[in-house]
């Protein structure tokens, strides 16, 4: 089984829930199918997916513990992994993004910061280079007399 992090959905030409790859979204008792006629697709915060008053089954939530050696990383976003645990009381929120796990001002504050040490190493080497330039002449220059 494959996993992924990408929560993007769309419905194809046979109204079931895939991914951007086309691949279904698997449900706890398969993929999910709707209905067009009977209304608009909503999400619980348990995970499970209506339709109206018909359920059309229940998003598993996994979670992953840091440091596994067994998550590995398969062509196309998704992740695989031997074992997952299963979250008993997921919390979903339709329509929401999950916001960055980074600070875009702090990582721009470390490429500054790597940039100006590369800089300062730039110019000590050339420094250096101009002073072995100058020792090889100075040492290997014929005495005057």
């Amino acid at each position: 089984m494959l996993y992924s992090r990408n929560g993007e959905f769309h419905f194809n030409t046979e109204n079931t829930l895939v991914n951007t790859s086309g691949q279904a979204l698997m449900g706890e008792g398969g993929p999910i199918v709707t209905d067009p006629d009977k209304g608009p697709l909503t999400i619980s915060g348990n995970g499970t997916l209506s339709q109206g008053d018909n359920t059309l089954g229940k998003l598993p939530l996994y979670d992953f513990p840091k440091g596994e050696a067994d998550l590995t990383q398969v062509a196309g976003g998704f992740l695989a992994k031997v074992s997952p645990t299963l979250v008993e009381k997921p919390s979903l929120v339709q329509g929401a993004v999950e916001n960055s796990n980074v600070s875009p001002v702090s990582e721009m504050i470390s490429l500054i910061m790597v940039s100006n040490a590369y800089q300062s190493s730039q110019k000590l080497m050339s420094s250096h280079d101009t002073l072995i330039g100058q020792a090889i002449q100075t040492l290997g220059a014929p005495p005057t007399a």
